[in-house]
């Protein structure tokens, strides 16, 4: 059974049924994306979880809240699935 809550790195939970999207960061990333990550960090709604770590993903939540992960949004959507993961 799939935990209510959503590991997003460095002992940070979210809510998972407000997550909206888990979205990566990569060499191209959209201006729709791109646009409501800077909206988000203008308004003071942006939080980065990665702790000096390189970004890969952007959790949106329906709050308008926008999250940096240092984990790969598969990472994120295996824990969110409620799914073992591999240690090796």
């Amino acid at each position: 059974m799939p935990s209510p809550f959503l590991h997003v790195g460095f002992y940070h939970y979210v809510r998972a049924d407000k997550v909206e999207a888990i979205v990566a960061r990569g060499m191209v990333i959209s201006k729709p994306i791109e646009d409501r990550v800077k909206e988000a960090k203008a308004a003071g709604l942006y939080l980065n979880l990665a702790h000096g770590h390189m970004t890969r993903s952007y959790v949106f939540m329906e709050s308008g809240r926008v999250y940096g992960s240092a984990f790969t949004p598969e990472t994120l959507d295996r824990r969110a699935s409620g799914e073992k993961e591999s240690r090796t």
